[in-house]
């Protein structure tokens, strides 16, 4: 019978049989690339920070962040990630490859779950769901963030839990601590959130036993801080001042629907309508009272980012998500399934993952300059173990800090870094300054794809200088404009 089935699968595949393909070709190269694509970057350092402070230290604690206060207590951003990551760091080595698997994993999972909820919503409109999940794990921005350790991956996993969750009628117990936990991620979703559970829990009963499960974890929270609401409020929404809109309305819908996604999208033009469309279908679907929950939900979350959050492409990835959730509803009262032919669909497959593969291509010829095991083998042959030291600049630098005696900082944010306090200062970066050159990194870019390399640009670890920063003024010019904030 299995053989049957699976000989059957072989000659005529399901759209299942088409995601579980996908899905094991992008975990693979996923795995493969995974220390190599991107290399060590600011965000996932700085976000990696306060629970390496709490493992090191003991004390819930930023080092590498400018706001007030975060230095003894830091409340910059909302927990989860930073819960996610100082569970992480208790069972998995202090490793770029071994930090990302949870993301890169729970990011396949949504995935899944995406294409679960599609084919529900959709009334089993397989083949429709499978282009959906297409669309968003082929997309550029969901796919650069899936590689790296921020928030988005953790919003967009929640968020498509509990929607999988709710359509299933799981435990409403547990769709509340889900919920409760997508409220301590960020606070780009708590439209999302709100308006969903509203029209989802039209049972007053269902709806409080939703919200004191959704409670309890925001209250673990204030208990872990002492209840300092006060340095909460300062700390979190300084940080939210920090990224918060700043144009006029108009300039700020049109950042929104199109600005913030260029010039990340020159490879993909087609991309640049997803938002607009999305807009258009949810209000479309609105004024023809077809009742659909997800389109107030997405309309509701646009206008909130519209009128207050900064439009970057970074936070794109949960709220298409939400879109195409949106779209999987509206499928349900299609008079006929809609299958897109076998030519068309492979071609559009095709379109959509011509990035993703050049990306690993250049993975893969690029493999020894991103290499960081050995750019911290060469790190290390330069530094004294036994010397209090900071190094600023490059972030591979930053796992150095296994060494007790070691800090790692970021030139820009220097308000925590005290230049005194240290035996050796270092600046590790790509870029010539006029201070004295200890060390070149020597393994370079391999040169074989320069039409690849110009068409996919990604950052290596090749050009790497290791400089020594010998006085106080010299540690004031190469920080000094920095100092107040400026960056």
């Amino acid at each position: 019978m299995l053989n049957s089935q699976l000989i059957s699968a072989i000659r005529s595949p399901k759209p299942i049989h088409w995601l579980l393909l996908l899905l094991s070709v992008y975990l693979f190269l996923g795995l493969y690339n995974l220390a190599y694509l991107p290399i060590a970057w600011t965000d996932e350092i700085m976000n990696l920070d306060p629970a390496l402070q709490f493992h090191k230290h003991g004390v819930y604690k930023g080092f590498l962040w400018p706001n007030e206060g975060s230095n003894t207590q830091f409340l910059c951003y909302p927990p989860l990630i930073e819960w996610f990551h100082i569970a992480s760091l208790y069972v998995l080595p202090f490793d770029i490859f071994w930090l990302r698997l949870p993301f890169l994993l729970l990011h396949v999972g949504s995935l899944y779950l995406l294409y679960r909820i599609a084919s529900k919503l959709s009334k089993g409109q397989d083949w429709m769901a499978l282009l959906i999940v297409s669309i968003f794990m082929f997309d550029k921005v969901v796919f650069e963030i899936s590689r790296s350790m921020r928030v988005e991956v953790l919003l967009t996993f929640l968020l498509v839990l509990l929607v999988w969750l709710n359509i299933h009628k799981k435990h409403i117990i547990a769709q509340g601590l889900v919920a409760g936990l997508l409220f301590l991620a960020h606070l780009s979703m708590w439209p999302w959130l709100g308006i969903w559970a509203l029209l989802r829990f039209r049972d007053m009963r269902n709806l409080l036993l939703f919200v004191l499960a959704a409670a309890l974890p925001i209250l673990l929270f204030f208990v872990a801080i002492d209840f300092n609401l006060g340095n909460l409020y300062q700390q979190l929404f300084q940080q939210a001042e920090q990224h918060a809109g700043s144009g006029s309305l108009f300039q700020n819908s049109i950042d929104f629907i199109w600005n913030r996604f260029w010039p990340v999208y020159k490879e993909q033009p087609w991309a640049l309508l997803f938002t607009p469309f999305l807009l258009l279908a949810a209000i479309v679907s609105l004024l023809k009272k077809r009742h659909n929950p997800y389109a107030w939900c997405f309309l509701a979350t646009s206008i909130a980012w519209i009128l207050i959050l900064a439009p970057h492409y970074r936070y794109w990835p949960p709220l298409f998500a939400a879109g195409l959730i949106m779209l999987a509803y509206e499928l349900k009262d299609s008079t006929r399934p809609v299958v897109p032919a076998r030519a068309v669909g492979l071609g559009v497959l095709v379109a959509l993952s011509l990035g993703f593969w050049a990306r690993h291509a250049l993975a893969f010829s690029q493999r020894a300059s991103r290499n960081p095991d050995s750019a911290l083998s060469w790190l290390d042959t330069q530094l004294q173990p036994e010397v209090k030291t900071l190094i600023v600049g490059e972030g591979i630098a930053f796992y150095t800090t296994q060494n007790p005696n070691f800090d790692y900082g970021i030139t820009f944010y220097p308000q925590q870094l005290h230049f005194q306090s240290y035996a050796k200062v270092y600046c590790l970066t790509r870029d010539s300054l006029p201070y004295t050159l200890l060390s070149r990194y020597k393994v370079k870019d391999n040169t074989t794809l320069p039409q690849l390399r110009q068409w996919q640009r990604g950052e290596t670890y090749a050009g790497m200088k290791l400089y020594l920063i010998k006085t106080k003024s010299e540690w004031d010019s190469l920080t000094g404009k920095y100092i107040n904030g400026a960056n």
